[in-house]
């Protein structure tokens, strides 16, 4: 499994960037982008490169947490929404969540849904609803009911007149193809309105 570049986005703007650390609303030490700080780290000031360092690291161990906890088949959208809830919240969660319970029973929508719940953080016994973990948990929720493209795009272009049946065939052999098609003539494709009805294309009379 690979993760999307949207889930870098939201990892990023929930998390912010800080070169100093800081405590969280649960009171833990932090640095970077959303990096803990562990036993043997001195939370010194870091660079952006090194909180760049610290993240893919994260990153890393996150995925491989969500591949060893989900049993069911995923798709790479479902699998990076897991992703940034795992990286905010930790393994610890993720494993005990109804969320992984509802998912690897194969209630996918269920799964979805449970996003939601995940809304507070504080220190122990005055854990509040925080508005950025709502807007997160939207986000991750949305990611994963998002459908994975099915097709990868293409640079091929045909060139030809509107109504050629090879541009048809072109078209039906890559499905999700935007076809521009030009007469070499306006009035091979569409006339001139010098003839007909009479009418002059400005309305009625």
């Amino acid at each position: 499994m690979k993760i999307v570049r949207q889930v870098l986005t939201i990892i990023e703007q929930s998390e912010g960037l800080s070169l100093k650390a800081y405590k969280d609303p649960a009171g833990h030490w932090t640095i970077g982008i959303g990096h803990l700080l562990t036993e043997g780290e001195d939370g010194a000031d870091i660079t952006r490169e090194q909180a760049y360092e610290l993240l893919q690291a994260d990153l890393e161990e996150a995925m491989r947490l969500v591949e060893s906890a989900v049993e069911v088949p995923i798709n790479d959208n479902q699998f990076s929404a897991l992703v940034s809830f795992t990286f905010n919240m930790g393994g610890g969660a993720l494993r005990k969540s109804t969320l992984l319970k509802k998912l690897n029973a194969g209630d996918y929508e269920g799964a979805a849904g449970q996003f939601s719940r995940w809304t507070k953080a504080g220190p122990k016994g005055m854990k509040v609803d925080m508005k950025g973990l709502i807007k997160r948990r939207y986000a991750e929720e949305i990611l994963f009911r998002s459908p994975v493209p099915m097709y990868v795009p293409s640079h091929e272009v045909w060139s030809g007149m509107a109504g050629d049946p090879k541009g048809f065939e072109f078209a039906a052999a890559r499905p999700g193809t935007v076809m521009l098609m030009v007469a070499p003539i306006v009035e091979e494709a569409y006339g001139t309105g010098a003839e007909g009805d009479g009418t002059d294309g400005e309305g009625e009379g």
